[in-house]
């Protein structure tokens, strides 16, 4: 029987998005990342006159960096450059989609981390399929 799917190949992935769904109900975590994230892109602040003109450089740069992290991931041989490569993809992907779906301002506040933190999940999942 052809094993397609290798095990070792989706620990990573399913790692990431068990511990981002399991911490979305208290999104410590995910606080954590979007603050890094906005303190790696607050020198574009300074570029933009406008907010409007800054949420565009927030979703290019975040998008650019995310493609650029999961063509890393893809790359990567080693298992200590997919750790990083998955964070670093992380790292600016959840921000990416937060920023995506809205902010929610109701009693259901996990529910964006949930959605967001599943779907980088499944993203990482698909790319680390395609290897």
């Amino acid at each position: 029987m052809l094993n397609v799917i290798h095990r070792k190949s989706l620990e990573i992935p399913l790692i990431i998005m068990g511990v981002l769904v399991l911490t979305s109900f208290l999104p410590f975590i995910q606080i954590l990342i979007l603050t890094l994230n906005g303190a790696i892109i607050y020198p574009l602040y300074s570029i933009a006159d406008t907010d409007e003109i800054f949420s565009r450089y927030i979703f290019i740069i975040d998008s650019l960096i995310s493609l650029l992290g999961l063509i890393f991931f893809y790359l990567s041989i080693k298992k200590s450059w997919r750790i990083f490569s998955a964070i670093f993809t992380v790292l600016f992907l959840l921000p990416l989609m937060v920023l995506i779906f809205g902010f929610i301002e109701t009693d259901m506040y996990f529910l964006q981390n949930l959605v967001a933190g599943f779907a980088v999940g499944l993203i990482l999942l698909f790319v680390a399929l395609l290897k």
